[in-house]
């Protein structure tokens, strides 16, 4: 757990009048990575104190950054710093053995981090065992298995085989 950060949003945090402008701009792509960028296995640490479910720029690196409501939203670190919101991604893959779109916020940190209150808030119900865990939809029951390593719990995702990547002829 020390290796990840934990964020909590306050409304104090937030710069309203940043909020303000930024609700008012469509989405638009902010970033573009390196065309030399794939996508690679993204190991989501899963984090329960976690109020967003937030990237790496680094993770999905060839999918544009997008302003999404919550870009220039800074959460607080567990330590205490604070971490801005630069917008954010979709990743496209499969978890376990169902397809799979994450949402995720790009922030400074260093590794993926899967909130469970977002996922709860998804429509998930979340468990934790001593094999892993995972998620399921209470609508669709549609699962999202967890593995435990390291003492902390994981959601892998792969990548989709038909999700276009940067160099790749359609």
């Amino acid at each position: 757990r020390d290796q990840s950060m934990n964020l909590n949003h306050s409304e104090e945090e937030v710069s309203l009048t940043l909020l303000e402008v930024m609700k008012s701009v469509k989405s638009k792509p902010l970033l573009n990575a390196s065309a030399e960028v794939k996508m690679e296995e993204v190991n989501f640490i899963v984090d329960s104190g976690a109020a967003e479910t937030v990237i790496p720029n680094s993770t999905g690196g060839h999918i544009a950054v997008t302003k999404g409501p919550k870009f220039g939203t800074v959460y607080k670190g567990i330590e205490g710093s604070k971490v801005e919101n630069q917008g954010e991604r979709t990743l496209h893959g499969s978890v376990g053995r169902n397809a799979a779109s994450i949402t995720a916020q790009v922030c400074n940190v260093t590794k993926p981090l899967y909130s469970v209150a977002q996922a709860v808030k998804a429509g998930y119900d979340v468990t934790f065992t001593q094999e892993g865990g995972g998620t399921v939809h209470r609508s669709t029951g549609k699962k999202f298995p967890f593995t435990l390593r390291n003492g902390m719990y994981e959601l892998t995702m792969q990548p989709s085989p038909g999700f276009p990547r940067p160099g790749a002829s359609a």
